[in-house]
């Protein structure tokens, strides 16, 4: 994680900085498209395919991310049917922010 990515107050615990909170919503992004590729690409079930994303979403690069999304046919929910949070030219989408709030 990046350096500043979290608040750390004392009897409250650790909250994410907007820094944070936009590393922790990359990695969920790259999650959710790896597990696109992996069910509708490869053919493997859900859970197979969660598995492989888990083992990858940290180690795809910024770029693989902005290439995904197009080569994927934009999916918008992952397997899961969980809102991949992207938009056209592969970066974070600022309109669909404010549902990361529920997270």
């Amino acid at each position: 994680m990046e350096e500043g990515s979290v608040n750390y107050r004392k009897w409250r615990g650790v909250r994410l900085t907007s820094v944070g909170e936009e590393s922790a919503r990359s990695v969920l992004n790259k999650h959710r498209l790896l597990e696109v590729f992996f069910a509708e690409k490869l053919g493997m079930d859900r859970e197979e395919a969660h598995k492989e994303a888990r083992r990858l979403e940290h180690s795809l690069s910024d770029r693989g991310m902005r290439m995904l999304p197009a080569f994927l046919d934009h999916p918008q929910l992952c397997p899961c049917g969980e809102r991949i949070y992207i938009n056209l030219k592969g970066s974070v989408d600022s309109q669909l922010l404010q549902p990361w709030k529920g997270l």
